[in-house]
């Protein structure tokens, strides 16, 4: 089951998780992305190269397809963020830390938010 349904007609997006080269490669060929799961530095940097490598041999534009980078929402702040885009990412997905208070939650991510505000 899947809810909400997509709009009649539409395409939904689908990106590659992964930290193999199998999965780089596959995200080449068949992704609308690619989300390298813990993977950092020449490494992450050898997989992008697979990604776009398998992508330009199927046929397909490699910069059509999206980076997905993650990072721990406790971490992350603006410089942080702009080094990651520099490395190719489009989007950063933040991982929560074991947090089971609401409150607590929410501290931490409007400390997030305020780490990742750009000055005004």
């Amino acid at each position: 089951m899947c809810y909400p349904k997509p709009v009649a007609g539409s395409r939904l997006p689908v990106h590659i998780g992964g930290h193999s080269r199998a999965a780089a490669r596959r995200a080449g060929r068949f992704g609308d992305g690619f989300q390298p799961l813990g993977v950092t530095g020449a490494r992450l940097e050898s997989l992008l190269a697979s990604m776009r490598e398998e992508a330009s041999a199927a046929g397909r534009d490699p910069a059509g397809l999206e980076v997905s980078l993650g990072h721990l929402v406790t971490k992350i702040n603006a410089e942080r963020a702009g080094e990651l885009a520099d490395r190719g990412a489009d989007r950063i997905v933040l991982a929560m830390p074991p947090i089971t208070d609401i409150e607590q939650a929410k501290d931490t991510l409007s400390a997030c938010a305020q780490r990742l505000s750009l000055p005004t």
